[in-house]
């Protein structure tokens, strides 16, 4: 942080356009407070998507003498953002479910498949949407995946709210957090028609 005292903004941020720059830096010298997203730069030269605020800095006689900037590295939230979007609208089903099975995210591609809504689904677990014979594949995928192998597709019989059963083709992975230790299942499953 210290390394940027006395340097210019130019050195660290990437506003879209010239013209945004100078309209900033006009508001901000004309007093006023500047919000917004832009690419930054980190010393050894990444880039990444930054939230910024730039207020101005008084001395005693009210004259701008400096201005202060905050900035918040927003990169993976607007991934993330980008990701829901997404999974939102894919057209295959999407799940995501822990090591015990408990549904915990649910697309609208999956209740329109299965026919249960997103709040109806959060309090089940996917054992209950599967037929007898493929718990225990089901088991045993959540238990290789546990331990970090990567697996083919499955041909599941699935159990729709109306009580049909659906042929479906489940693909799965694991999901890991920040410290690479596997936290839950992402599905995504496709109907077989026969």
């Amino acid at each position: 942080m210290v390394e940027a005292v006395g340097q210019p903004i130019a050195a660290w941020v990437m506003p879209a356009s010239q013209m945004e720059y100078q309209q900033v830096w006009s508001q901000v010298m004309r007093g006023g407070r500047w919000r917004g997203e832009w690419q930054s730069k980190t010393k050894q030269g990444a880039t990444y998507l930054a939230a910024v605020s730039i207020s101005p800095l008084y001395d005693a006689d009210q004259e701008i003498t400096g201005v202060l900037i905050t900035q918040e590295d927003i990169t993976e939230r607007k991934d993330l953002e980008r990701l829901a979007v997404v999974v939102r609208d894919a057209y295959d089903a999407i799940t995501v479910f822990n090591f015990a099975g408990q549904i915990l995210a649910w697309n609208p591609s999956a209740g329109r498949l299965y026919g249960w809504r997103e709040a109806e689904a959060l309090t089940m677990t996917v054992f209950e949407m599967v037929s007898q014979e493929h718990k225990a594949p089901i088991g045993n995928m959540i238990v290789k995946l546990r331990q970090g192998e990567a697996l083919a597709p499955l041909e599941i019989m699935h159990h729709c709210r109306d009580g049909t059963v659906v042929a479906v083709l489940l693909t799965a992975t694991t999901l890991l957090d920040d410290n690479g230790v596997p936290y839950a299942i992402a599905t995504t499953e496709k109907s077989i028609v026969r």
